[in-house]
């Protein structure tokens, strides 16, 4: 068959085999600028504080209600631990009897030093009042002996040996009274110094046990004062359940005074009002062009345009969360990948047009 109609009779093939070609290529083309600059649709993220209790307990008092504005270490509830209450009464009474204890051994201290102390003043006053009457004994004593050894005056010498050992004894008197009055007047002094007595080691280092463990007592309960920790609205914790073969977000109840809450579950959520950062999902090829620290441009709803940089890329692809799903702009499945928008206060759940 003649060239000219073999091609005739293929033209159909042909004609279809560079329509496909035309195509792929198109694809190639469109795949390669969307990889260099593709655009995406980002939601804000919302920045939300699970407040949790920090021990089981019942819920004594609620401080708030749904979606007040509360400030930083505000107080939202108060969650009361049962036999907490009882262990710090008996704490506290434990540690005002052994204070009782103390004040009784300082009373009976007191008394005493009193004591103490009026027992050395009337020794050293008694050993002063003899050790004048020694003074006195010995200057008679010198008396008689001058007298008795003076010139001219005739007296035996046994009667001068006489008066010299009295005189000797009495000054040996004076000398050893003198002694005791110093000894007796530091006993003194040392009585008005001391605070009398000596307080029990054992009983001093129970009430400091007891203050101890009183305090501790006290922190705990202090630590199950729920406050918020950023300025926020407050609401209730937010759950999950599944329906469906598919996880779905939902709100629990607001709690009540008196329910029973578990260690370690959320009892209410403070939302920041504003953020800084916002999540869109790539697919993977475009996510592997991307880096932290990339520079974006968004566009708000309002349509103002503004910088932002990638703070971080995702390492594998992940299900968008249900509630970023309400966009119809957004794929189901994408790598993560969050942005931080410079000088800018962003409203949670805000959506954003990315220009990569």
């Amino acid at each position: 068959m003649p060239l000219g109609r073999r091609l005739m009779a293929m033209r159909g093939k042909i004609f279809m085999s560079l329509a496909w070609a035309a195509a792929a290529m198109a694809c190639g083309v469109w795949l390669l600028v969307r990889t260099g600059a593709g655009e995406g649709t980002a939601v804000v993220v919302t920045k939300s504080h699970l407040i949790r209790a920090p021990e089981s307990g019942r819920i004594a008092t609620l401080e708030v209600v749904p979606y007040q504005h509360v400030e930083a270490g505000a107080v939202l509830a108060k969650i009361e631990v049962p036999l907490l209450n009882q262990e710090i009464a008996s704490a506290q009474a434990e540690l005002r009897s052994l204070e009782a204890q103390i004040s009784v051994q300082e009373a009976d201290r007191g008394r005493q030093f009193a004591r103490d102390l009026e027992a050395a003043r009337a020794s050293w006053l008694r050993a002063r009042v003899e050790l004048e009457r020694d003074r006195s004994d010995l200057m008679v004593a010198e008396q008689e002996l001058g007298r008795a050894d003076a010139p001219g005056v005739l007296v035996a010498t046994s009667e001068v040996e006489r008066f010299k050992s009295l005189r000797d004894a009495a000054k040996s008197a004076v000398d050893a009274r003198v002694t005791e009055v110093d000894a007796l007047n530091r006993n003194y002094e040392d009585a008005l110094r001391r605070a009398g007595g000596t307080q029990s080691a054992l009983l001093k280092t129970s009430v400091e046990a007891a203050a101890v463990y009183l305090e501790s007592l006290r922190m705990v309960a202090d630590a199950n004062v729920l406050r918020a920790y950023a300025s926020g609205i407050v609401s209730a914790p937010v759950g999950s359940q599944a329906r469906d073969g598919r996880t779905e977000v939902i709100d629990e109840a607001f709690p009540t005074p008196g329910q029973w809450v578990q260690a370690g579950v959320p009892v209410l959520t403070v939302t920041e009002p504003t953020s800084q950062d916002a999540v869109v999902f790539v697919d993977l090829t475009r996510a592997r062009a991307l880096a932290p620290g990339a520079a974006v441009s968004v566009r708000g709803t309002n349509g103002g345009s503004f910088e932002a940089t990638v703070r971080s890329v995702g390492v594998a692809v992940e299900r968008v969360p249900l509630r970023q799903l309400q966009d119809q702009a957004i794929q189901e499945w994408g790598v993560p990948v969050t942005l931080q928008v410079m000088d800018r206060a962003l409203t949670p759940g805000e959506s954003l047009s990315v220009e990569f």
